[in-house]
């Protein structure tokens, strides 16, 4: 309780009736510091103190963790807690652990019944739903309990009405459930409200989703979207034009990862300048780790129509290989960027040749 010591250190010399006027914002600033078992003995101190254990601000925030540790008892007290302070919660961030084959069931058993309960309550109003790190692809390949928890997810998606931001980068997902994800999050009144999706590797390693209709059709149904972090082998052309087509009033940030071998993604040069007159205010933005340039030439998705207006850029290898088809990379980006980009690229590179050829750019 380290905020806690330091009131009473700076009140060390205040009386009884002075504690008793203690303004509420810094015991508000207190509580926020502490954990939940440290919060439930500071409000058995006083009435004053109880008092603003209930306020509202110190419950906007919960992490729920399920690991193979009691799931089905941290089910029970996290329902205990929506059924107190479910109506104060903003932001929700749900981690189902690293499940192996004798607690998987145990774990998609008790978030579903966590889930089922959130999806009985109508006063809760989440803004931002973050689900962390799920790593589907390494952690989940037991097919019924997995059934059961992307069930339960997108039940519980559905029923939101405010969500505006939705945090899933890393879920490692196969194409099947994370198209049912989306799914929920573009159905009803939730795709009015999405602003901002990150979902940078939110498929399954090496899954090329802009292929199949499904995938395409569900990131169509967002109505207002303003930032969307992903990956580049989730991008078509028509996803490019169907988002200057719907989001031309709303769009101001896309943020793109390349990695691993996208020559099979190759977005033509029109569907980005239709993109830039339909978008005019959107940014988009690169990241590129330089060491899957190994044996890859990632020029091809940098095209003559690609509005870019930062990129980062970030290098360890000493291999020469990389270094030469990296420093062909940075002139093919400053002759075709170079009135765009000015000094929005970072790179952190060991070798003098890299920062050399970053000049041309500037």
């Amino acid at each position: 309780m380290t905020s806690l010591t330091f009131v009473r250190k700076k009140y060390k010399m205040a009386t009884s009736n002075d504690w008793n006027d203690l303004p509420d914002i810094a015991l508000i600033y207190v509580y926020l510091d502490l954990s939940d078992t440290d919060r439930l003995n500071v409000a058995c101190t006083c009435k004053n103190w109880n008092r603003l254990f209930s306020t509202a601000i110190l419950w906007r925030k919960r992490r729920v963790v399920f690991d193979a540790n009691a799931p089905e008892t941290l089910a029970e007290n996290e329902v205990k807690f929506l059924d107190r302070f479910g109506h104060c919660l903003t932001r929700l961030t749900l981690n189902f652990g690293r499940p192996t084959f004798k607690s998987c069931m145990n774990i998609s058993k008790a978030a579903e019944s966590y889930l089922k309960r959130m999806c009985s309550r109508n006063d809760i109003r989440l803004r931002e739903l973050d689900l962390e790190n799920l790593h589907m692809e390494q952690h989940w390949h037991f097919i019924l309990s997995r059934n059961r928890l992307v069930t339960a997810v997108c039940k519980m998606i559905r029923k939101q009405r405010y969500l505006e931001t939705v945090f899933m980068a890393g879920a490692r997902l196969r194409l099947v459930d994370g198209c049912r994800i989306l799914e929920a999050l573009g159905k009803a009144q939730t795709r009015s409200k999405i602003k901002t999706l990150y979902m940078e590797d939110f498929f399954e390693t090496n899954m090329f989703p802009s292929r199949h209709p499904r995938y395409v059709s569900a990131m169509s149904k967002f109505q207002v979207l303003e930032d969307i972090h992903l990956n580049y082998r989730y991008l078509s052309s028509e996803m490019i034009r169907n988002i200057a087509n719907k989001q031309f009033r709303s769009m101001k940030t896309l943020s793109v990862v390349i990695e691993g071998d996208v020559r099979g993604v190759e977005i033509p040069a029109d569907a980005w300048m239709e993109f830039s007159e339909k978008c005019p205010l959107a940014e988009v933005g690169v990241y590129l780790c330089t060491t899957v340039l190994r044996g890859n030439d990632l020029r091809t998705p940098f095209v003559r129509g690609l509005p870019l207006n930062q990129i980062y850029l970030t290098s360890w290898s000493r291999i020469d290989e990389t270094e030469n088809r990296l420093a062909n990379l940075l002139r093919h980006l400053g002759n075709m960027y170079n009135t765009s980009l000015g000094k929005h690229i970072f790179s952190l590179c060991y070798r003098q040749v890299c920062p050399l050829i970053l000049l041309q750019l500037s």
